[in-house]
């Protein structure tokens, strides 16, 4: 997690965002079987952070991993790709996404209330201070 924090305060460092950050998008490097690095792909969503969009015809990514900004149609940069991060944290953490359903509306309005737990049995193992950084 922390070389993935690095590589997009890279990215954020150059003025982009990047706005559909998930698992998919993120390519472990491994040399003789052990992990050396990864890299950030599939940029076809990312902007400048100067490129302010206001409205929900420029919805992007994955909704899923969408920030609230995003999907409420208000001002969003680079927070939407730190929100993103925690969503990928509690995957990792997890193997379940936070805000889940079979049902994009429903996925929406847990996004938009910030409608999660840390009710999955495995939490129980999981540092508090784990669990801040994901909130």
């Amino acid at each position: 997690m922390k070389i993935l924090i690095n590589a997009i305060q890279a990215v954020h460092n150059c003025g982009v965002v990047h706005r559909d950050l998930k698992p998919e998008n993120i390519m472990l490097i491994f040399k003789s079987d052990v992990f050396v690095d990864l890299k950030l792909i599939d940029f076809g969503f990312a902007i400048y952070e100067d490129q302010i969009y206001q409205n929900m015809e420029n919805l992007a990514g994955t909704i899923n991993y969408m920030a609230p900004e995003i999907i409420n149609g208000e001002v969003f940069g680079i927070q939407s790709d730190v929100f993103s991060l925690g969503v990928i944290l509690y995957f990792i953490l997890s193997s379940e996404l936070p805000f889940y359903s079979e049902e994009n509306e429903l996925v929406i309005r847990k996004i938009s209330q910030g409608d999660f737990d840390f009710n999955l049995r495995v939490f129980d193992y999981i540092s508090d201070d784990a669990k801040d950084l994901i909130c």
